[in-house]
């Protein structure tokens, strides 16, 4: 039991009043002998008992009179253990907590479960008002926890700030986060159990993994930092240690959702070629999920820069995924902005999904020539170059998608080509390699460009150990010896194993008997190469020895590596230990057109793709990238969900290698859309103004909108007062969970007077 105004409560000490005034008609009188007396004394001692009695019985409610009325202005409140614990306090600590995560966002009820939260506590606020002493807190639970306010005393600013809350993020971090904040703010606190008030709607992804769930079976059994995991603070750790310093109500914000909720959702836009040329038709594929219980009709409309919308439909069965099919011709260059769209449901959110798409002319592939034949058919560089470009540069963007350039290894060696303007390097049985090639390949492929290397006869393994490999922290991730095998051309060959078949370079093998073509292919000679061992690499080198992958091997006795590829930076690099040629002589058969096409073609699309699609991101992520020139006067412009307000920014880009820039990072994304970083570079001595458009999306996983029920809160997480029924008015919202007992102790005190003075009258006609 609680009073809100413990200091009247002194005043039950007037139940003394009538207890001396009893000890003072108690004092003895002079005794006087009177005969007529006798017979009245013998009558009174006959009644003796039932007097004393009587006069008790009026004793005792003349006390209970002022104990009660100083019960009833003190106004006790009784805590049911169930509920909310009282609030009449003259001082307390209010801290409201907000989940702001995505599913707050469902629009279920004309109204969002965060809209309803923020009129809650604006309602509660308004509720402490004329109270003295009251503080408030707020904690904003999103993608990153924020406290906008900590122990004010300004009810009015309170107000002010959960009105300027805005809507929940378009993502979602676990409340864990904000939770621990709430709990370190008690502990640091002098306040006497502050009363904390989370604004949920009881998501089953807020909350973390089930501490209950049984084990998935497909999980690995081994995290990678077991004891990191162990000694990790849960919600239910931060939510029992709220409880044991504070009171902490839980109210449901749900409305009218039940335990889960039917969604429908955008999980991809995906295009059927590995990167959109201009002029040359490709395939949009846009992924839809129903989350519903029922087979549904999805209607979806694209749009590209905004421009006249394609529109298309599928049906799709309950829980599956589908696609639709759309054909677009993108005719510029550049960024493209594509956008779909599909019939509104309760959560906006994930109704359209953004893309950011580069339409480029043509792939860029320089052909560094390192063979001496004299004629140009029998050159390495040539034999690939009309692989990739059987046309000769003279079919169309859709049939010829490589714009090849050739050089020789003098050209190149000496440093005199800008590699970074080169989308794939392949390097053609290059003689040796020169610590100015091999700089400025680092610096290219940091950036984003693809370099094969492609090793034959006649090749210095000690320049390349040197400077491609590098004691496993360059570019190649083999540590090359020599050259072994057979004959060229004779009758004992190796043939090769492709150990991941699922690698994107042979994505274009339509049936599995292309991979045994591949791999019954006579490989006669290669260069034995090994892995560098773990021990002789850097802490940097063993971070990109982690994306090491050999994805054929020789089937030598000792499985020697033939194609084997590593990521370095926004780039990737593939080394061939055997090169692919048209002489008599060559050392294999990977020149067979009928997989010697799609393998390399996919392979050169493969390295032409940064690692790191920085330009399609998810929600909360950090924007930045890399450009050519020096930018400066930048400004991001925010999408509509955002406020589409443009932030200046005021970090300078940072030089990276190769003369290329790295955009400021920029970390507010927490909302859906289109981000575009405005800035002005400096192009042949000229200000050119310049853009780059970043796509930001929620996680697929958020649209999951499974919720618990308060049964299983109070189990599996350890709340103990969860509100049902949501308070109609900010009173009812502090007076929610506990009885005010002012009132009866009122009725209590007007019951006592009324059979004081009653007994009192019975008892003196008696008497008389």
């Amino acid at each position: 039991m609680q009073f809100a105004n413990p200091a009247l409560l002194f005043g039950a000490l007037l139940f003394a009043v009538p207890l001396i005034i009893h000890l003072l008609n108690r004092r003895r009188h002079r005794v006087r002998r009177w005969a007529a007396m006798e017979f009245l004394l013998r009558a009174y001692q006959k009644q003796r008992r039932r007097l004393r009695r009587e006069n008790l019985l009026l004793l005792l409610l003349r006390c209970l009179i002022p104990i009660l009325l100083a019960l009833a202005i003190a106004r006790p409140t009784l805590h049911d253990g169930a509920q909310l614990p009282g609030l009449e306090q003259s001082t307390a600590h209010h801290i409201f907590v907000f989940d702001a995560s995505y599913s707050m966002g469902v629009d279920a009820a004309g109204t969002t479960p965060f809209e309803r939260s923020k009129q809650l506590a604006t309602m509660m606020v308004d509720g402490l008002e004329g109270r003295s002493g009251q503080k408030v807190s707020i904690v904003l639970a999103g993608l990153q926890p924020r406290m906008p306010l900590r122990e004010d005393l300004a009810l009015s600013r309170a107000k002010d700030r959960i009105a300027a809350l805005g809507n929940p993020t378009d993502g979602a971090n676990e409340l864990t986060p904000a939770l621990l904040q709430v709990a370190d703010l008690i502990d640091e606190t002098t306040d006497s159990r502050p009363r904390v008030y989370l604004f949920t709607d009881m998501q089953v992804r807020a909350f973390g993994d089930d501490p209950f769930a049984e084990a998935d079976p497909d999980a690995d059994p081994t995290p990678t930092d077991a004891t990191a995991e162990m000694f990790k603070d849960t919600a239910v750790d931060a939510i029992r240690r709220i409880q044991e310093a504070g009171d902490l109500t839980v109210f449901d914000m749900r409305g009218s959702i039940g335990d889960s909720h039917e969604n429908l959702q955008v999980t991809g836009i995906e295009i059927d070629s590995p990167h959109a040329i201009a002029k040359a038709p490709v395939g949009i594929r846009a992924r839809i999920l129903n989350r519903s219980d029922e087979t549904r009709t999805v209607q979806a409309t694209l749009e590209i820069d905004g421009g006249q919308p394609q529109r298309g439909s599928a049906e799709l069965d309950a829980g599956s995924e589908g696609e639709i099919a759309f054909q677009v011709t993108f005719r510029e260059l550049g960024q493209r902005r594509v956008t779909v769209r599909i019939d509104g449901d309760d959560l906006m959110t994930d109704n359209i999904r953004y893309r950011v798409l580069p339409v480029r002319e043509r792939l860029r592939v320089l052909l560094v020539e390192g063979s001496g034949e004299n004629e140009a058919d029998l050159r390495e560089a040539t034999h690939v170059g009309r692989i990739l470009d059987p046309t000769r540069g003279e079919g169309d963007s859709d049939l010829a998608p490589f714009a090849l350039t050739r050089v020789d290894a003098v050209t190149f060696l000496s440093g005199r080509t800008r590699l970074e303007d080169f989308e794939v390097v392949v390097l053609c049985n290059l003689p040796q390699m020169t610590e100015t090639a091999a700089r400025g390949l680092e610096a290219a492929v940091e950036s984003g460009t693809g370099l094969l290397t492609m090793l034959g006869d006649g090749i210095d393994v000690g320049s390349y150990n040197l400077h491609l490999h590098r004691a496993g922290d360059g570019l190649s991730p083999l540590l090359l010896l020599e050259p072994a095998g057979y004959a060229p051309g004779g009758d004992r060959y190796f043939g090769s194993e492709i150990l991941d078949p699922d690698h994107p370079m042979f994505a274009d093998f339509p049936e599995p008997v292309f991979f045994e073509i591949f791999e019954s292919l006579p490989i006669y000679r290669f260069v034995r190469a090994e892995m560098a061992p773990p021990a002789e690499r850097s802490e940097d080198a063993a971070d990109r020895a982690a994306t090491d992958e050999v994805v054929v091997a020789v089937r030598d006795p000792g499985r020697s590596p033939l194609v084997t590829t590593r990521r370095f930076g926004l780039g990737k690099s593939v080394v061939l230990t055997s090169t692919i040629s048209r002489r008599f002589d060559r050392w294999n058969g990977l020149d067979f057109e009928v997989t010697a096409f799609p393998w390399l073609h996919r392979m050169s699309h493969w390295l032409a793709t940064p690692t790191l699609d920085s330009f399609n991101v998810e929600v909360g992520s950090t924007l930045t990238a890399l450009t050519k020139s020096r930018p400066y006067e930048l400004a991001v412009v925010l999408p509509e969900r955002a406020g589409s307000a443009k932030v200046p920014i005021g970090e300078d880009a940072e030089p990276r290698l190769g003369g290329r820039f790295a955009l400021p990072p920029f970390a507010r994304t927490d909302y859906a859309g289109f981000y575009e970083f405005e800035m002005l570079r400096d192009v042949g001595g000229a200000a050119e103004r310049d853009a780059l458009t970043f796509a930001v999306n929620p996680s697929v996983d958020e649209g999951d909108l499974r919720y618990y029920t308060h049964a299983a809160a109070r189990d599996r997480l350890g709340f103990e007062r969860i509100v049902t029924d949501l308070p109609a008015d900010g009173e009812a919202a502090i007076q929610a969970g506990f009885t005010d007992l002012g009132q009866l102790f009122l009725w209590f005190t007007l019951a006592a007077l009324v059979a004081e003075a009653s007994l009192a009258r019975f008892v003196s006609r008696r008497r008389a």
